[in-house]
């Protein structure tokens, strides 16, 4: 999809990230995450052959967040069975694994929101319940998430919203979870918003 494969050519020849040079829009047109995710390939291994590489990378990202899909459900449930079962039937959706073949967002985006879940995860139902890290690590996927398909930004608000009403959690603890998630959300998003500053003079978050 050329929305997201011509901003690194225009990089790399000196253009800045951009869709197209001559309208500063363009410039801010789309979230840089599939971007940035193409373009690592495309610098690294030239155009041809970034577009074989890809769906294997695709794929390779996506057999892993089936296996966290299984963890996260049985986290959650108590339950193997629920785990083995629930991967398997993503790990085989074809609304998923259809798109592995294209250069999309739709290849990478679920794979990042299910280690988003798998985080949040870890912080309400593992044995050790409550780390800031694993909150801040959920934070730091669901920014990356959201810069890749921006939809993907109701994660910030329904993580925040399951701190807020978490009654094993103090009035404290659940305003500074909620801190963690928007410091993680803003560090992630800072550097597009100041490049968004940068071309068109307007604070664009997405």
């Amino acid at each position: 999809n050329p929305w997201y494969t011509t901003q690194i050519k225009h990089y790399l020849n000196g253009d800045g990230f951009t869709i197209d040079p001559s309208d500063p829009i363009m410039s801010v047109r789309r979230t840089p995450g599939y971007p940035i995710f193409y373009g690592i390939h495309y610098a690294l291994l030239g155009e041809e052959t970034a577009h074989r590489v890809i769906p294997y990378t695709q794929a390779i990202i996506f057999a892993l967040s089936a296996v966290v899909f299984g963890l996260t459900v049985s986290l959650v449930s108590k339950s193997a069975i629920a785990g083995y079962l629930s991967a398997l039937m993503y790990g085989t959706s074809i609304f998923f694994i259809g798109f592995l073949f294209y250069t999309v967002t739709e290849a990478i985006h679920p794979s990042i929101v299910v280690f988003s879940l798998y985080f949040a995860a870890k912080y309400f139902y593992s044995d050790r319940q409550y780390q800031n890290k694993y909150i801040f690590l959920s934070a730091i996927f669901c920014a990356i998430a959201t810069l890749v398909r921006p939809t993907d930004g109701v994660l910030l608000v329904t993580l925040s919203l399951a701190l807020l009403v978490n009654s094993r959690l103090s009035i404290r603890d659940r305003i500074r979870s909620i801190f963690i998630v928007i410091v993680a959300f803003g560090i992630m998003f800072m550097p597009w918003v100041v490049h968004n500053y940068t071309k068109i003079g307007k604070i664009v978050i997405l």
